[in-house]
């Protein structure tokens, strides 16, 4: 198990994420005991008791750790559970600030950029201050940090380069995911740092940004031809409808 827990580490993969992954093969890892076979595996499903998502998790850990080491045919005949799909849950304006102000200097800041740019708070964690073009007031989501492992850009409003370039001068990162989902515990924050990017969808397409433009700044595929075309052209374009909006994402 260590030898793939290395690899997910050395593909940039959240702390967070190898931990859940350790977590639930070594539940699998004790129940087969040694004994990976079909029927060992099929059993190890049947008798798991636990929500249809967390049952989802828990195949997809098993199934990638035996793909790594050539045993994924263990898993033939075997499905993936379905999880009913909830609406995401609308997050106001008003949660938003009411947070904003709960939290320090630096925890704002960082849950501001968040909710400015839509970046998932792991990406940001990833991020460095060399990725941030203030001058341009743009962000560069490079290939290695995105989530599906294609360079992108999003933006920030020009009116928030300056509370970003304070926390350069000093010298804290961009972001570090758990101080920021400590300190919104501790402040008893209503949001959670992930929240803020639904904040950032969902706000620019009230907005009235079109679709295509918002996946393609958060890193989302388009679902069909008229989401594509935004796919199309330049980012010049896509910073565009950015801008137009971008005094109006957190009105304060």
């Amino acid at each position: 198990m260590d030898d793939f827990l290395d690899c997910l580490k050395a593909s940039g993969r959240s702390k967070l994420h190898i931990d859940g992954m350790r977590r639930r093969l070594r539940r699998f890892l004790e129940y087969t005991n040694g004994d990976i076979s079909p029927k060992t595996v099929r059993s190890f499903f049947t008798l798991l008791d636990c929500s249809p998502k967390t049952r989802l998790h828990y195949f997809r850990a098993v199934k990638q750790f035996l793909k790594f080491y050539g045993l994924e045919w263990v898993m033939n005949g075997i499905s993936p559970p379905k999880v009913p799909k909830n609406e995401p849950p609308i997050v106001s304006v008003e949660d938003v600030i009411s947070d904003l102000n709960r939290l320090g200097a630096v925890s704002r800041v960082r849950a501001s950029l968040l909710a400015y740019s839509g970046l998932r708070e792991w990406e940001a964690g990833r991020l460095e201050w060399v990725d941030f073009d203030f001058e341009r007031c743009r962000v560069h989501v490079r290939a290695e940090v995105a989530k599906d492992r294609e360079e992108r850009f999003t933006f920030i409003p020009c009116f928030f380069k300056s509370d970003l370039e304070g926390l350069k001068a000093k010298r804290y990162k961009p972001l570090e995911v758990y101080t920021l989902q400590h300190d919104m515990r501790r402040r008893g924050c209503k949001l959670t740092p992930k929240m803020f990017r639904k904040f950032f969808i969902q706000r620019l397409e009230l907005l009235g940004v079109p679709r295509g433009v918002v996946k393609r700044i958060v890193g989302h595929r388009p679902s069909d031809i008229y989401e594509a075309h935004y796919f199309s052209v330049s980012w010049e374009d896509v910073e565009k409808f950015y801008r137009k909006i971008e005094g109006e994402i957190l009105p304060y």
